[in-house]
């Protein structure tokens, strides 16, 4: 089975089975550019080409599983004619298992092909890149603002700044994160959910940072911590506001306060990369997404740009004192993707790091 489709490889990423896609179908064609639909042989190919995820700690299972070697062997030769092959885009760069899958298939005799769409590929990786390279999850700032760049009009007003199309879109982003953050200044201001209701997914990790304990017992993210994970992240001491929290089934971490009184950002993304939660979308406020541009934590930019414009003195932006007061100190965004969604302008971008592009 070739699979050009980021699509499709993106969403065999995130079933994370043991059982690859070679094990389920059988016998299709297409061509090998990304982007182009899947088309059924009207014949049948004189072989079959398989992709395998470059991560090699998911190569490995399938390689050791039901005896592995009397498997390779089995597959390494022609059935009805078919010869059997594995492609894979990208080696896991991780040290303790890098080539040891691509190894164990070659010895059995399973032609590998590597590199094939590596580029495209990468992109799908970037969370899991970075944690190798850094401990740290992959970060995206998301936040919907007019054309003047507020994110809320002087009397407090968000809600609709977005439209019905962007909204969706916003859900549809959720539904593909690890985890989902806000401040308590958002969670104050919105009472929102943080679930993936709009369209299909599962939910994700919902974060608030909190440091003084201030979320509302009677708020939508507290009254849905059963169903939904939902974790404070503090540096408040108060055991009874705590306790109150965990009975209703928030996860508390407490952390030592940093330099300015608030939950220290590197530790806490530390910790929950080490947990899993590789990938992190940051839905505000302004003071959060000031934070993570000023200590460099950023990787991603998602800003839904709405035809209004709000004015005011105290219409908050987006983003606070970056501490670059020179044009030349500014953060630089690359490969700025842009489209129109509803009434509504979608843009995207990479922040390029001080030394280069990142991951």
């Amino acid at each position: 089975v070739l699979i050009s489709l980021s699509r499709d490889i993106d969403q065999h990423h995130q079933s994370a089975s043991p059982i690859h896609l070679d094990v389920v179908v059988g016998r299709v064609m297409t061509d090998v550019a990304v982007n182009q639909p899947l088309a059924w042989s009207q014949g049948f190919p004189d072989h079959v080409v398989t992709f395998a995820r470059g991560d090699v700690d998911r190569v490995l299972p399938w390689v050791m599983a039901r005896r592995a070697r009397q498997h390779l062997e089995e597959v390494a030769v022609d059935v009805d004619g078919v010869r059997h092959h594995r492609v894979i885009h990208q080696r896991d760069p991780n040290p303790l298992v890098d080539g040891r899958g691509v190894g164990a298939l070659r010895a059995a005799g399973v032609e590998v092909i590597e590199g094939v769409l590596n580029a495209s590929c990468r992109d799908l990786n970037l969370p899991y890149l970075k944690f190798l390279a850094t401990g740290l999850p992959w970060v995206t700032l998301k936040s919907m603002v007019s054309l003047d760049g507020r994110v809320a009009s002087e009397s407090g007003d968000s809600r609709g700044m977005g439209g019905a199309a962007e909204v969706k879109l916003c859900h549809r982003l959720r539904a593909g994160q690890d985890a989902v953050l806000v401040g308590i200044g958002t969670v104050l201001a919105d009472d929102p959910e943080l679930t993936v209701r709009l369209v299909r997914g599962r939910n994700p990790l919902r974060i608030v940072l909190d440091s003084h304990l201030r979320v509302p017992p009677g708020s939508r993210l507290v009254q849905s911590a059963a169903r939904v994970p939902l974790l404070v992240a503090t540096v408040s001491e108060d055991r009874c506001l705590t306790d109150a929290l965990v009975r209703r089934g928030v996860r508390v971490w407490r952390f030592e306060r940093d330099a300015t009184g608030r939950v220290p950002l590197r530790p806490l993304f530390k910790r929950l990369a080490e947990e899993g939660e590789l990938s992190i979308l940051v839905e505000g406020g302004p003071t959060v997404h000031t934070a993570l541009l000023r200590e460099g934590l950023a990787d991603r930019v998602a800003i839904g740009l709405a035809p209004l414009i709000l004015g005011g003195t105290k219409a908050p932006t987006w983003t606070r004192d970056l501490g670059r007061a020179r044009l030349d100190e500014a953060l630089e965004v690359d490969s700025l993707v842009m489209r129109r969604v509803g009434r509504d302008l979608w843009i995207e971008g990479s922040l390029r790091t001080p030394g280069g592009r990142g991951v």
